[in-house]
């Protein structure tokens, strides 16, 4: 909460002394995309400018060169990005909102239930404070966490478990698992968002961002926004070295 607070300060630092702006911030803005404002931009730019210098100018084993970002598919389904470029998601089918596998149980600790469950556990506390919990706090910060929807039930498959919370014994997976267990009493990946029990199958999703290049639809052809830098240094490795050769 402290480091989100300080990022928050940080960016209407920034806003205010014109570095750098939400974009498309008047139409309520695209996650994950910035402007420049007038002293972003001259900061970028001789940011880049003293790079530039120091590793081309002041090298004689690098050359520069600029590729475009739109490339011939073929790039990158010679390099594998097509087939293998993927990470794998796991979508909630209570609240919709889509979580990448490797970083769910990060999300989960760090999220507001579990915080807040977890504040609420520390010390050698009994089930009736998760009982209270489910009823109360629960209810609002994940509405779909089985301990929530069926208390009684959920807290008779961890009773064994809540004084180990917080320990060195701790296992922290089994513990949350059962948690947002279903009727069967098999422990459950909840999501970090509503507490739901998350389905076990997960989906690619391709991490390359799509487009088509052509005037009409129906002829255009499909490619791709240049997902790695340095592929367009690969392709013209023969086109620099004849031009550049002595």
């Amino acid at each position: 909460m402290v480091i989100y607070n300080l990022m928050e300060k940080i960016v209407s630092l920034c806003k205010r002394r014109g570095f750098i702006f939400q974009s498309s911030e008047i139409y309520g803005g695209l996650s994950n995309t910035w402007d420049y404002g007038p002293f972003g931009v001259e900061l970028k730019n001789n940011v880049k400018s003293a790079w530039w210098k120091a590793n081309v100018y002041g090298r004689d084993d690098i050359l520069g060169m600029d590729a475009a970002i739109l490339m011939h598919p073929k790039v990158w389904e010679a390099s594998g990005h097509l087939k293998s470029f993927k990470d794998p998601f796991i979508k909630c089918p209570a609240c919709l909102q889509f979580f990448r596998l490797d970083t769910i149980w990060d999300k989960i600790w760090n999220s507001d239930w579990f915080t807040s469950l977890r504040e609420t556990m520390m010390g050698d506390k009994d089930s009736s404070y998760l009982l209270r919990w489910a009823k109360t706090e629960g209810k609002k910060l994940a509405p779909n966490l089985n301990l929530v929807k069926e208390p009684e039930v959920t807290i008779s498959w961890i009773a064994d478990l809540h004084h180990k919370f917080g320990g060195v014994e701790f296992d922290f997976k089994t513990y949350v698992g059962r948690i947002a267990c279903s009727r069967d009493g098999i422990a459950r990946t909840p999501c970090p968002n509503c507490g739901n029990p998350l389905p076990e199958e997960s989906m690619a999703a391709n991490l390359m961002f799509e487009t088509l290049f052509g005037p009409v639809k129906e002829t255009a052809q499909k490619v791709y926004l240049r997902p790695e830098t340095a592929q367009g240094m690969f392709v013209n490795f023969l086109n620099i070295l004849d031009s550049k050769h002595p």
